[in-house]
């Protein structure tokens, strides 16, 4: 079979200036470019589609071009005037208004905001204010916030400049405001009426760019496309939960109406599928597209936007997500910035780029390259995948398989094998490395590492620096490292536990939580080249696996252990884990044993007279 690739994405655009195909009821934009160019009017504007009457303005003193307004005359007889305008349809749930600062000082003085009913009055200097969330573009380059006649904010984030965009958002019962997408101000009043959009100029020939008002629909459609290939026929799959239109549009293409939505698949940069059943795979043929990043824009027949969390306005009147897709006709995806790639269903191969990358492989055999750049998060998903990470700190997923992953050469690392036999390399610098359930290879890198083996029988080596090494349930092999000192925890197995450096000097630790970590009936641990003499000295840390109080264990360590040299270069060491009240510890007695080797027969009688010492000593705590 072909090669593939899997595109998801759920956050789908929509463009505000369509009215003619998109205006309904509580899904509106005060827009009306595209029913005809440069509109300007002294009347109220009325746009009649398919029966759906709006009555977008109450107040008429505003010359409407496109989506900028400009005041043509005021009320009142000095200062402020409702010379704005305030549209007869609103919102009754979520939604939001959008704006634009004009060029020079021609949005100074000007106040934008929602309001449930037309507040600013004819001849009145001082309503303006009253709108119930608004934004005031002072006359002095301030920016401040007023809700129904309270300031809430003054001279607020740095003040505002021309083509600063705007946004008053209301999301449930929070209304949040907005500069250039980054909120400002979250309101504290619980909003539930049905807002409008509303506004106050102070002087005539101030203006503003941009104004759409968006009603979004909490049923509104999500287009879909999970397990959408882009097969050797070029084909993606997309099912969506309402019908309407999709549209793959390449970036950087200025898309601001219909028409250029349709140019741009005329002319090979975008493809298109109309879903005339809801729930119902459509296929949309990408064969004629160039190879680069798409946006996909999908619009129903009844103008819903699909979803209403993250809203981000351009200067063109789009409002779309943030979320980019590649699109080839093979089996590659290559990433140049900070983007998110995603690969799914097949064997894909996916290369990050110099930014923060966030890669998905799906299922099947996947090679993925974090990118030599930022940071990047990878999830390799099921199949047995091939992970590199780079120059950045990368936090990798290998998922369910048998995956190859290894760290990279820049910043700390975290790797999560996931279930499967994984081989496992960390990076250069700090390891976080866990295997997932399966028998692991899990080697650590340059520098400090906690290596964790997860459920099966694991090989685990330590890095050149200092490890923190946990086996976990099932017969481990684990190697403290050629860097400094060790702790290792076997956990429940019958493991072979090796201290740093192995023949070399190391003083290391080795852990045991529970008597099941080392029992009679598995033959227990084993740990190799335990030092013993001189400087390097290892040491057991049984507090956790027997019972006892330090009073009594510091006189009477013989009622809980006992070890015996077997005549060449092994010592068994047997654990009582409540203690013997008469008698020897030993093989028929015992909880727990654990296996000791050291250099030779001499050195064995050593370490077990010294572990026999009836006292707490350098060898145990």
């Amino acid at each position: 079979m072909g090669n593939s690739v899997t595109i998801t994405l759920e956050n789908i655009a929509y463009t505000s200036t369509l009215l003619a195909e998109l205006i309904t009821n509580g899904n509106l934009a005060l827009s009306p470019t595209s029913i005809a160019s440069n509109i300007t009017t002294t009347s109220a504007l009325t746009i009649n589609n398919n029966n759906n009457l709006i009555t977008e303005f109450t107040n008429h003193r505003v010359v409407v071009n496109g989506n900028d307004f400009t005041c043509v005359n005021l009320t009142a007889d000095s200062g402020w005037g409702n010379a704005g305008s305030f549209s007869n349809q609103g919102f009754k749930g979520n939604g939001a208004l959008t704006f634009t600062a004009a060029a020079g000082t021609s949005s100074q003085g000007v106040v934008i905001g929602l309001s449930n009913s037309n507040v600013g009055l004819d001849r009145d200097d001082s309503g303006y204010k009253n709108i119930a969330y608004a934004i005031y573009l002072d006359a002095d380059g301030t920016l401040d916030i007023y809700e129904q006649g309270n300031e809430k904010a003054s001279n607020f984030n740095g003040g505002f400049a021309e083509n600063d965009i705007f946004k008053i958002e209301r999301i449930g019962t929070e209304v949040k405001y907005y500069k250039n997408n980054m909120l400002i101000y979250t309101s504290t009043v619980v909003s539930t009426e049905t807002l409008n959009f509303d506004s106050a100029f102070s002087a005539e020939g101030q203006k503003i760019n941009n104004v759409q008002l968006f009603g979004i629909d909490g049923t509104a459609p999500i287009t879909q496309m999970n397990s959408a290939k882009v097969l050797e026929s070029a084909i993606i799959s997309v099912k969506s939960s309402e019908v309407g239109t999709a549209y793959l549009i390449k970036e950087g293409e200025n898309i601001s109406t219909l028409d250029k939505l349709e140019m741009a698949v005329k002319k090979n940069t975008g493809a298109k599928v109309t879903i005339n059943i809801a729930n119902t795979t459509q296929n949309l043929d990408t064969s004629g597209l160039v190879e680069g990043a798409y946006k996909l824009y999908a619009i129903d027949d009844a103008g819903n936007i699909s979803i209403a969390a993250n809203i981000t306005t351009s200067t063109n009147g789009i409002v779309n997500t943030t979320q980019i897709i590649n699109v080839t006709t093979g089996n590659t995806l290559n990433g140049t910035s900070s983007e998110t790639l995603i690969g799914g269903a097949g064997d894909d191969t996916i290369n990050g780029g110099t930014g923060h990358d966030t890669i998905y492989g799906g299922t099947g055999n996947d090679i993925i390259n974090s990118g030599t750049g930022g940071n990047a998060i990878i999830y390799g998903g099921a199949g047995d995948d091939n992970i590199n990470g780079d120059g950045g700190s990368n936090i990798i997923f290998g998922g369910t398989g048998d995956d190859i992953i290894k760290g990279g050469t820049g910043g700390n690392t975290i790797i999560y094998g996931g279930a499967g036999n994984d081989n496992i390399n960390g990076g250069s610098s700090f390891n976080i490395l866990h295997g997932g359930a399966g028998n692991d290879n899990i080697n650590g890198g340059g520098s400090f590492n906690i290596l964790h083996g997860g459920a099966g029988n694991d090989n685990i080596n330590g890095g050149g620096s200092y490890n923190i090494i946990y086996g976990d349930a099932g017969d481990d092999i684990i190697n403290g490292g050629t860097g400094g000192n060790a702790i290792i925890y076997g956990g429940e197995g019958a493991d072979t536990l090796t201290g740093g450096l192995g023949l070399g000097s190391s003083n290391d630790v080795f852990l045991y939580g529970a008597v099941t970590d080392s029992t009679i009936a598995s033959g227990g641990d084993t740990i190799t080249n335990f030092h013993f003499i001189g400087s390097t000295v290892d040491r057991l840390n049984l507090k956790d696996v027997m019972d006892f109080n330090t009073s009594d264990i510091a006189t009477n360590l013989a009622k809980y252990i006992h070890a015996e040299a077997d005549g060449d270069n092994n010592v068994k060491l047997y654990i009582k884990h409540d203690g013997l009240e008469s008698g020897t510890v030993g093989s028929s007695t015992a909880d727990m044993l654990i296996n000791l080797t050291v250099t030779n027969a001499a050195n064995a009688n050593a370490l077990a007279a010294l572990l026999n010492d009836n006292n707490l000593n350098e060898y145990y705590f």
